[in-house]
């Protein structure tokens, strides 16, 4: 277990690891993986991810990191992320396990890299939004019971909501991925990390820095995911932090429809109020997000959205092979 390299087939916590997802270098890594005693030809059931040793301060914020994803994992109760199953160390690696979605990345379907055309039809987009927005409102929402028995919020925030992020499963349904670089009052004040996130989607008061993540901030990441859901483009593309930061305070979104043409008022509201470069003028949580999604017009199709994602994940599985 010492080579990273050769993890795969080895046993962790009786889960046999099948194969790297995606293959890549690096003290974090990523494994589909079934139970050990069951045909080897018998279904992945879960997801593994694992941390090899290492020292240094690096190494601390990232072991800090980990225990704080499995925290967290292990009070999420949502149809939308994936339960935590286990979590051990083995022979000096650290692991956790949880439900394996088979699925594809929100991503390849936005951008087109599933080999059918980018982007998202408005109800697929709004059925996805809805999904990671109540999502985001049991994470916003997350307790933990103190000795005297009364809940106490942790203040938790996912800051990282991306395409790359989100799986959509054969079934047509969204999950919320990755807490890797979450954030809440479980985490160590030590190891707080103001500037962590994606270039792209952090919000405008995070890109000045070091401005505190709030709720406000995973509101516009998704509504930046739900922008590109829509476009099928980038919405602020590049990876320099101030060349991001023009584009986020000069993205000016009150005249909705003139960047998209035939969007619901409702769902014209979702956009408008949540990428707004002031925080203060963002809805107050996930829960409003949700709601004025379900009043949409384009939320009437839902069932319809989902058959339709569905088939497009199932194809694209099957190019995957």
């Amino acid at each position: 277990m010492q080579d990273s390299a050769r993890m795969e087939f080895q046993v962790l916590g009786g889960l046999a690891l099948i194969d790297e997802r995606p293959p890549r270098s690096g003290p974090i890594r990523t494994f589909r993986a079934r139970f050990a005693d069951a045909p080897p030809d018998g279904p992945i059931t879960h997801f593994v991810k694992v941390r090899m040793p290492e020292r240094g301060d690096a190494g601390d914020l990232r072991a800090a990191q980990f225990d704080h994803e499995a925290k967290l994992l292990d009070l999420v109760e949502h149809t939308a992320i994936p339960s935590l199953h286990a979590r051990g160390e083995q022979a000096g690696v650290e692991y956790i396990a949880m439900d394996y979605i088979e699925g594809v990345p929100l991503a390849d379907l936005v951008f087109g890299r599933d080999g059918e055309p980018p982007g998202l039809t408005r109800p697929q987009a709004v059925f996805v939004a809805a999904q990671i927005a109540d999502a985001l409102r049991h994470v916003h929402a997350l307790c933990v019971v103190d000795d005297d028995g009364r809940e106490v919020p942790i203040h938790a925030l996912h800051r990282d909501v991306t395409p790359d992020n989100i799986l959509i499963n054969e079934h047509g349904e969204a999950f919320l991925v990755d807490f890797g670089i979450a954030h809440s009052d479980l985490l160590p004040p030590r190891f707080h990390t103001p500037l962590a996130g994606t270039m792209g989607y952090m919000a405008p008061e995070r890109l000045r820095g070091p401005a505190a993540s709030s709720i406000q901030s995973d509101l516009f990441a998704l509504a930046v995911v739900l922008w590109e859901m829509i476009r099928g483009e980038r919405c602020f593309p590049g990876e320099d932090r101030i060349a991001v930061l023009d584009a986020v305070t000069s993205f000016d979104m009150r005249r909705t429809s003139h960047r998209i043409p035939g969007l619901s008022s409702r769902l014209s509201d979702v956009l408008r109020k949540n990428l707004d470069p002031s925080p203060e003028r963002r809805y107050k949580d996930a829960y409003e997000v949700l709601r004025r999604l379900s009043q949409a017009t384009e939320a009437e199709g839902a069932e319809q959205a989902r058959m339709e994602l569905a088939a497009r994940v199932r194809r694209r599985l099957s190019r995957a092979g």
